[in-house]
């Protein structure tokens, strides 16, 4: 079985691995400022810029399921999704990506954390429990500075403390239960572009500590 849940996955993933794809230039985010958003979104950007003391161009993930600016979800596990993810660039350092959590106490949203992730661009937002700890991991495809080259990192939220778990180059990732024990394992698909090309796969655990 979990052989099959490779074939399949590789069968959709591995040709996007090489397909040549046309860079288009320019950047969105440096037109004019988008509009504020509505509702409970305005509070989540206002707690966002009042934390970074400076105008920000928020980032929206390319593909997957979550491309909206602010990513509401229950994080730490307590049951209530009331924890934020934004993604964002200074107008100092436009080329910088941070990711910002965003929480709610009551009524209030404030910052709670913030990482630099010295990428230029967000490709991908995921979030699973891959441990078994009852929280949900962040997953995240970046773009780097080099035009082809992509990093996923995984990371946590805990106790108001974003740590990191992984880092790793890649092509393309899948996030599925490969070994049937009902957590979620990374799939990860790395494009040597070296003659004659070829594709690497293997699949990544984390472990619960």
């Amino acid at each position: 079985m979990k052989t099959q849940i490779v074939k399949l996955l590789l069968t959709a993933i591995l040709p996007l691995t090489l397909i040549s794809c046309r860079v288009v230039n320019g950047d969105v985010t440096a037109l004019m400022r988008p509009p504020r958003p509505p509702g409970e979104y305005y509070e989540i950007q206002k707690a966002l810029e009042k934390y970074v003391k400076a105008t920000v161009y928020l980032k929206y993930p390319k593909s997957g399921d979550n491309r909206s600016a602010f990513i509401v979800r229950d994080l730490d596990g307590d049951g209530v999704k009331n924890e934020a993810i934004a993604f964002y660039s200074l107008v100092a350092d436009g080329s910088t990506l941070h990711m910002n959590i965003i929480g709610k106490d009551v009524s209030d949203w404030n910052s709670l954390a913030d990482i630099d992730l010295k990428a230029s661009d967000i490709e991908r937002a995921d979030f699973a429990d891959m441990t078994g700890q009852g929280c949900e991991n962040i997953v995240v495809g970046l773009k780097m500075f080099t035009s082809l080259a992509r990093q996923i990192r995984v990371l946590s939220f805990q106790g108001r403390k974003l740590t990191e778990s992984l880092a790793e180059n890649y092509t393309e990732y899948a996030l599925a239960d490969l070994d049937g024990d009902s957590l979620k394992e990374l799939l990860l698909v790395s494009l040597n572009t070296a003659e004659p090309a070829t594709s690497i796969a293997r699949m990544v655990k984390l472990n619960g500590t």
